[in-house]
């Protein structure tokens, strides 16, 4: 099982602690820090010995909740392997002897079976953790298996490559381009890449600056006046 390596101290207890004298709140800190590692308690002879006892709860409390989001990230690990491994198996069904080689159609006539929601968000979880934060809280994790229920499992680890690729692996980082992209509609990876390409079409269009046809006539009977008038005073001189 895996170990809390510190322990809670919270802001409060400057004001809960402020009438002990140093050297009491250093025996309590050494006996709180000893209790963590441990489990054992000191025996505390002063007035720091009532502090043990409300911040011991407040240890035990933080070793709980740790454990079972532990548990929880252990969970949906073991899922994502058990998911990956469905997959990479082979399907031997319908096969054998002669015309029996051929393997059975499903049922419903369909192609090939849609991977289960909770696989989906299993894998994208798993992936979380492994890539991007291993001790996230489970408020991130419902987050973004809300958003894998919805966009799919290539969606989300796009995501996560962007955020790796920009060296900006938070969550809410994450999140933002998660919440960007559903926001335009997109879900699954051929809708971002359209939705990119579209993107980059858009900046890639020059502006057009050709004349139309009422200009082009206004330019020419211009260029008629100003030719008579120039060219046909020079000929009136020669003569």
């Amino acid at each position: 099982m895996a170990e809390l390596e510190y322990f809670p101290w919270y802001n409060s207890y400057c004001k809960r602690l402020a009438k002990l004298s140093d050297q009491e709140v250093g025996r309590l800190v050494r006996a709180l820090a000893k209790y963590n590692e441990t489990g054992e308690t000191q025996e505390l002879t002063g007035r720091e010995s009532v502090a043990f006892d409300f911040i011991a709860v407040d240890i035990d409390r933080a070793k709980e909740t740790y454990c079972k989001k532990c548990e929880t990230n252990r969970n949906n690990r073991q899922q994502a392997t058990t998911v990956d491994d469905d997959r990479q198996q082979p399907s031997t069904k319908g096969k054998g002897k002669g015309k029996g080689n051929q393997e059975t159609p499903p049922p419903d006539g369909g192609g090939a079976k849609k991977t289960p929601v909770n696989a989906v968000v299993a894998a994208v979880c798993a992936d979380f953790l492994d890539r991007i934060n291993p001790t996230a809280s489970q408020n991130c994790l419902d987050e973004l298996a809300s958003f894998a229920e919805t966009m799919g499992e290539a969606v989300c680890k796009r995501a996560f490559d962007i955020a790796l690729d920009a060296k900006k692996a938070t969550w809410p980082y994450i999140r933002a381009i998660l919440r960007d992209k559903q926001a335009k509609g997109v879900t699954c990876l051929a809708d971002w890449e359209a939705e990119e390409k579209k993107r980059s079409g858009k900046q890639n269009v020059q502006p057009s600056f050709q004349p139309d046809t009422e200009r082009i006539q206004k330019n020419a009977d211009w260029l008629d006046e100003w030719l008579e008038k120039n060219h046909g005073g020079e000929e009136g001189a020669e003569k």
